[in-house]
Parts: C-alpha cells; sequence; structure tokens
C-alpha cells in the first residue's frame, strides 16, 4: 500500500525539517499513542541513524517498530526504512519553500506479510487515517496550537 499526503505549514524549511529530523528528543514518554521513540545510534542525525519507536495499538498491545535513515537532505528531504511485526516500509519527508511557510509531502509504503495481509483493507484504512491525523498534528505543534502529545 501507498500513502500520499501533503500539507502546508507556516514555518520555514529548516524549522520543519530540524523537528522531523529531532523527533527523538520530544518528550515521548508523554505521549498516549508512541511513548517510546528513541536513537540507538551515537552522534547527529544522519545516514544510518536508527531509532525504536514503541506504538500503542490498544490499551494491552504494543508494537515495536525499528526504523533507518536512508536519505537525509537539511531543510528538504528525510527519508526512512522501518520495519515492524508483520509489516515494513519506507517513509520519506520532503520539503519545499512556499509563501509563507513550507509545502510537507509526505509518502509512505506499508507492506503487510504473514496473516496481516488478510486485513489488509482494514488496516490501510486505519493506517491512512492515522497519518493525516499524525501530519495535522506537526503543523499544530509546529505552528504553536498543540503541543506535543495533545494531538494523539
Amino acid at each position: 500500500m501507498e500513502f500520499e499526503l501533503a500539507i502546508f505549514i507556516e514555518r520555514a524549511p529548516d524549522e520543519v525539517f530540524r523537528f522531523l529530523r529531532d523527533l527523538y528528543q520530544l518528550p515521548f514518554h508523554e505521549h498516549p499513542v508512541v511513548p517510546v521513540y528513541e536513537k540507538l545510534t551515537p552522534g547527529p542525525v544522519a545516514v544510518g541513524t536508527h531509532f525504536r519507536e514503541v506504538v500503542r495499538t490498544s490499551p494491552f498491545t504494543r508494537l515495536v517498530i525499528l526504523s533507518e535513515v536512508t536519505a537525509l537532505r537539511p531543510e528538504a528531504y528525510l527519508a526512512y526504512r522501518w520495519r515492524g511485526p508483520g509489516m515494513h516500509g519506507e517513509l520519506v519527508y520532503e520539503m519545499v519553500a512556499a509563501p509563507g511557510g513550507t509545502e510537507l509531502a509526505q509518502r509512505q509504503t506499508l507492506i503487510l506479510t504473514g496473516p496481516l495481509r488478510l486485513a489488509a483493507p482494514f488496516i490501510g484504512r486505519a493506517f491512512a487515517a492515522r497519518l493525516a491525523t499524525r501530519l495535522a498534528g506537526i503543523r499544530a505543534i509546529l505552528e504553536g496550537r498543540a503541543r506535543f502529545g495533545e494531538t494523539g
């Protein structure tokens, strides 16, 4: 499955890029859906940097997602390859300067494996909705209309 979304953010491309690149520095322990997002590789974020994310899918279920930065171009492009139980894919953010801010495009692939393939239509709809909510949340945080963790 492939998902493509775009949103305008009233912030300069360098601010949007730094926010996305440095997400791991936010207080994830306060986040209702992603209580853990940690950088596993020492040093600055670069191609090859690894991350570990824990995602709550229900009150009693959590998934561990491992990701790696595969491409990085300051103020313009950030790409990851990720994998979790029964799924893997890629995530790409592209930032383009626009009058008054930044056009942020997000492309994400989701490849389901094993038994999860049977639920692909349901998972695809839920995943698409989650991506749209996340992108709107990023905009709200960067524009100062929400605090981290409030947007889910």
